[in-house]
């Protein structure tokens, strides 16, 4: 390890203990706490078991799970997949490869084969370090006694730029490489494969060595390479070539009279040579779908579908937020039957062991195996669990049935209490906070998230439940609230100066969506595809307890934070799992689909971890909740999901009933209630038939959701069965709301009085059939 890095880490060490209450190392947060030791808890767990490679300088705390993060993670790195560019760290400098799309039965993937290297002459480097980064850039450090240069790469960027401090630049192709013209700083080159590339310097000459296969840039201070696009003259490059991106930052805004929510997208430039003049910048389609943008000045082709270039260091989207609820109303329709559910309540909160190890049959067996990455009580199926308790407090509190929701409350309550505080000589159910890249490990830590993998994943869970149990009970609230709020930090921090967590560790803000792997990299060799995300659902799943966090406390900067995370991922989905518009995908006679389960930085791919079909669907859809309405904004596009699902597995589901049939019910209830059995196997670890049952009926009596109906108020929904309207808001406030709701096109249709603390429902008549709209 650096010695640099050992420095941050006892300077880490040294702040965190600084904030200890006692000598035992135990932090506290609010009544909850934390330790930033180990010793004394489980010997078998412990803190992340990656190296570290940054800069001394470099800011801390470290982005673990950026689609650059094996960077940090590795001596040099795995590949990087940026687009338009893709890059890898290795011993000889920096290689830059201009993807090509392949595809195969079950995936679209770019593989990486580098067209160029740039370097150092003569130079070898025994590391690249993290020297510094900021939204979606990174700069990395190539250092060694007679070479210093550091070059810097982005998402959106069509450039890499290097900046030499000691040592002479140069450009390797790895093939023949024609120049097709030249001019005192700048090259215009075809390679054997047909991409073009311009490299662009400032030194005193372009050498050419080894039959034109490399060029040297005696006394050079700068070197920019980019991959040319389709359609952009080399002049309009040439000019952006000299403009170095020193920044980049993803801001955004929640309107809520309007319901929109604005993010703006931009880069900081220093003029190289001459004057300051725009840069180029790629758009990816969910930047630039449905959008007003500047006129595109070329394109590239990429595994996220074509990419648009504009001359601007910056753009903005407009996406709308259709509203959130905590939970559902009362089903309204004649088949619904409150005393079986309140049957189906009991027989839950009876339970003597309300909180254990998975009872799924098929993880049982994997922790028997010994499995490393998974274990009893541990944070993904402990928190399945917890959430999914949550859940049934509210079913059971607007059904009427007050002892179950007591019973479920208090010992919900118990459960997130023992996991919020740290007691010595405890070995599961606490948070260890790991100096070395600023974090905190829940024990036991499932799916490796010891290694900051799937961070949201889990820690959504405990903070959904966290958000429900505040709306019964304040004072935990109050108690536990700070440690709550750690969690949210951890795993997506909105700010950029805290001491513990990173700004956005699992989200990447401009592609649209989270990273789960939190070294950074996935896979070896000819499968390494960078990082990767399985779950998009699991991820909205975590933006919607932000969300339900901020409501509940009324921290409208989380509030806003959790609008932001949801819709722009919900964009990304949209295109990038879900190919709602069949064009990010090619469709031939190889890969024939239009939904994908595992989306990694070089690869999407039909199947996700597991194989059987109802596990990938149904991993895009888990846990089905009130935030799990955008799955169906779309209905055409979910009943043709079903539809391929049915194709493809030759039939109906016979296993994973209840997140299939919860994911049916939002488009075609009545069709799952014909099916509907509670004698069928269904996901113990996170699901009941009492939240199954209520759902469905809540479907077949209120009928679709409608988003051509909005209201300025975040905690709303919209549903449309038939002729009547569903129309319910839920006031976390103090005081009686009145909240307006208008159709598509601006007329009001009615306005709820919503007592304080409460959730309002009215059923109308729809006054007219507004077309429906993304």
């Amino acid at each position: 390890m650096p010695t640099s890095l050992m420095l941050r880490k006892v300077i880490a060490a040294s702040l965190l203990l600084s904030l200890s209450c006692n000598a035992d190392e135990i932090v506290k947060a609010g009544k909850g706490s934390y330790t930033t030791s180990l010793r004394g808890f489980d010997p078998e767990d412990h803190g992340t078991r990656f190296d570290l490679y940054a800069t001394e300088d470099a800011p801390y705390p470290y982005p673990t799970s950026d689609w650059w993060t094996s960077v940090l993670t590795q001596p040099f790195s795995k590949n990087l997949f940026a687009f338009p560019l893709a890059f890898r760290c290795d011993s000889d400098g920096l290689k830059v490869d201009r993807p090509s799309i392949v595809t195969t039965r079950d995936a679209v993937v770019t593989p990486f084969n580098a067209d160029l290297t740039i370097g150092a002459k003569e130079q070898v480097f025994t590391e690249a370090l993290a020297a510094d980064w900021s939204d979606f850039t990174v700069d990395i450090l190539f250092r060694n006694e007679a070479a210093d240069w550091t070059t810097t790469i982005g998402h959106g960027l069509p450039f890499a730029y290097a900046t030499f401090r000691s040592g002479t630049p140069v450009v390797r192709f790895h093939s023949t490489a024609k120049v097709i013209q030249s001019a005192k700083d700048s090259l215009h080159v075809v390679m054997e494969n047909g991409q073009e590339y311009g490299i662009f310097f400032v030194a005193d000459r372009a050498d050419a060595r080894k039959d034109g296969q490399q060029f040297e840039f005696p006394n050079g201070k700068y070197v920019s390479v980019a991959a040319v696009p389709q359609g952009t003259d080399f002049e309009t490059l040439r000019r952006a070539a000299f403009q170095k991106v020193t920044d980049s930052r993803v801001n955004y805004a929640y309107d809520v009279p309007s319901g929109l929510v604005t993010t703006k997208y931009s880069v900081r430039t220093r003029a190289i040579t001459g004057e300051p003049s725009p840069t180029l910048l790629s758009l990816f389609p969910h930047h630039y779908k449905n959008q007003d943008m500047p006129e595109s000045a070329g394109t590239y082709e990429s595994l996220r579908g074509q990419l648009k270039v504009i001359k601007a260091d910056s753009f903005e989207t407009v996406v709308p937020f259709h509203g959130l609820l905590p939970y559902l109303p009362e089903p309204a329709n004649s088949g619904y039957d409150v005393k079986h559910l309140h049957g189906l309540l009991n027989r839950i909160a009876e339970q003597n062991q309300l909180f254990t190890s998975s009872r799924d049959p098929i993880v049982a067996e994997l922790m028997k195996q010994g499995n490393p990455a998974i274990k009893p009580n541990d944070t993904y199926f402990g928190g399945k669990q917890i959430a999914h308790i949550s859940r049934l407090i509210p079913i059971a509190d607007q059904s009427g049935n007050m002892r179950a929701r007591d019973i479920l409350l208090r010992r919900l309550r118990e459960q997130l209490v023992d996991w919020f505080t740290a007691t010595p000589g405890e070995k599961e159910r606490y948070f260890y906070y790991d100096p070395r890249c600023g974090g905190l490990i829940g024990m036991n830590s499932g799916f490796f998230t010891y290694d900051f993998t799937d961070h949201h994943f889990h820690y959504g869970h405990f903070v959904y439940a966290a958000a429900i149990v505040s709306l019964y009970d304040r004072q935990f609230q109050a108690d536990y609230g700070p440690m709550v709020e750690l969690l949210i930090h951890d795993y997506n921090s909105p700010r950029r100066d805290h001491a513990l967590f990173p700004h956005l560790r699992m989200m990447d803000p401009y592609e649209g969506h989270c990273w789960a792997n939190g070294a950074g990299g996935h896979g070896e060799g000819p499968e390494d595809d960078g990082n990767d995300q399985e779950s998009s659902s699991e991820a909205m799943h975590a933006w919607e307890a932000i969300m339900l966090w901020g409501m509940v406390t009324g921290n409208q900067r989380l509030r806003d934070l959790g609008v932001w995370g949801y819709v722009t991922e919900e964009t990304a989905i949209r295109q990038y799992y879900f190919d709602v518009d069949n064009d990010i995908y090619p469709n031939n006679s190889e890969f024939r689909h239009d939904f994908v389960s595992l989306l990694l930085g070089g690869r999407a791919s039909h199947p996700g971890y597991f194989d059987f079909k109802e596990y990938v669907y149904g991993i895009q859809f888990i846990p089905v909740t009130p935030g799990s309405m955008y799955l169906s904004y779309h209905p055409t596009q979910a009943k043709q999901i079903l539809a391929d699902f049915r194709k493809e597995k030759g039939g109906t589901e016979d296993r994973w009933f209840d997140n299939m049939w919860m994911f049916e019910a939002l488009t075609a209830p009545q069709a799952v209630l014909k099916r509907y059995d509670e004698s069928v196997e269904i996901d113990g670890d996170g699901n009941s038939f009492a939240n199954m049952y209520r759902w469905i009926h809540f479907f077949d009596g209120a009928g679709l959701v409608d988003i051509t109906v909005r209201t300025p108020w975040p905690w709303f929904g919209v549903f449309r069965k038939q002729e009547m309207l569903t129309l319910t808001a839920f006031n976390p406030t103090n005081e009686t709301v009145s909240i307006p709701f208008v159709d598509s096109k601006g007329r009001t249709i009615t306005t709820l009085i919503v007592p304080a603390g409460q959730l309002a429902t009215r059923r109308i008549a729809r006054p007219s059939h507004p077309k429906s709209v993304p």
